[in-house]
């Protein structure tokens, strides 16, 4: 090997090392900046499922209304037990889907945010990984100077 192809060398194996160490730092901050928007969707995911379920809870208020002033209007009483027995049912039936909407967008965002966490977790494993990267490239370059080091004389007898 010349003389002239060991700085060559030693410049490539240190921009190795150094786009190694870029690499991982760049995809642990995409990763961190992935979670952070699966954690925003998360929020956003439970906050529409209150709302969902709120909007069941005011329909079922209007169906009960609805119930009762059809009853009125025909002339049983607001009292009576099968008029009472159906807005009963239909309180029961609203409260379910309310709280089922709620359910269905608890679990969403449980996901989401366990979701983050493993986007999170593959960014630091990156990170990590490019550092074992840049010592190795660095460690090539000691075993080219030992090879390129002076020739040892014959030991003389």
């Amino acid at each position: 090997m010349g003389v002239a192809a060991v700085p060559l060398m030693v410049a490539g194996g240190l921009l190795g090392a150094k786009g190694a160490l870029d690499e991982g730092k760049a995809r642990r901050e995409a990763s961190y900046a992935s979670a952070a928007e699966l954690r925003v969707n998360a929020g956003q995911e439970e906050a529409a499922g209150q709302f969902a379920g709120e909007e069941e809870l005011r329909k079922t208020k209007m169906l009960q209304s609805r119930m009762l002033a059809i009853a009125g209007a025909s002339g049983a009483g607001a009292l009576d037990p099968t008029v009472v027995n159906l807005a009963s049912g239909a309180e029961a039936e609203g409260h379910l889907a309310a709280a089922t909407q709620r359910y269905n967008a608890k679990s969403a965002a449980v996901k989401m945010r366990n979701q983050a966490d493993i986007t999170q977790r593959e960014g630091d494993a990156y990170a990590k990984a490019s550092r074992y990267k840049a010592a190795g490239s660095l460690l090539s370059l000691g075993s080219l100077f030992r090879d390129s080091g002076p020739t040892p004389k014959p030991k003389k007898k």
